[in-house]
């Protein structure tokens, strides 16, 4: 009886740790023609860092991993609001300034956050995932258009 307990114990310990395993969320960035990069992800947030072409100045994009794998962007936070800024990140929606960066509250919600790669090499184009930088043109060509997903 303690025998049959016993296993039933183990097994049990084995398929929880197993599921769990399962539960591991990855980024998965992929291109137009299907390549694709898929980042492991331990936290519920990343972040899209990049250089808007037009102010040059430097956008963080706090992007969340919602329960249902969507990814919701949070907030934006920029110095500078001109041409080529996303029309949500407009100064009605500003809820606070943090270090002279205006912070806005977005909370867009994306099955695929599509990403137009610039054309030119610009080495602040990442992605920022539990502390580790990815840099996105060096694994994708300058002008592509890029789908972040979770998987």
């Amino acid at each position: 009886m303690n025998r049959r307990i016993l296993l039933i114990f183990i097994f049990a310990i084995l398929y929880f740790s197993c599921s769990s395993l399962d539960a591991q969320k990855n980024i998965c960035i992929r291109n137009e023609n299907g390549k694709t990069l898929e980042i492991k992800i331990e936290g519920e947030s990343f972040y899209h860092i990049y250089i808007n072409s037009v102010t040059i100045s430097e956008v963080t994009e706090k992007l969340v991993i919602n329960n249902d794998n969507t990814i919701i962007l949070s907030e934006t936070e920029y110095s500078s609001y001109g041409s080529g800024m996303a029309s949500y990140s407009s100064s009605e929606n500003i809820i606070s300034f943090r270090d002279g960066k205006c912070i806005n509250n977005t909370n867009i919600v994306f099955e695929n956050y599509l990403i137009r790669l610039p054309v030119i090499d610009i080495p602040k184009h990442k992605l920022v995932v539990g502390g580790n930088e990815f840099y996105l043109l060096d694994y994708f060509m300058p002008g592509e258009l890029i789908a972040i997903s979770m998987k």
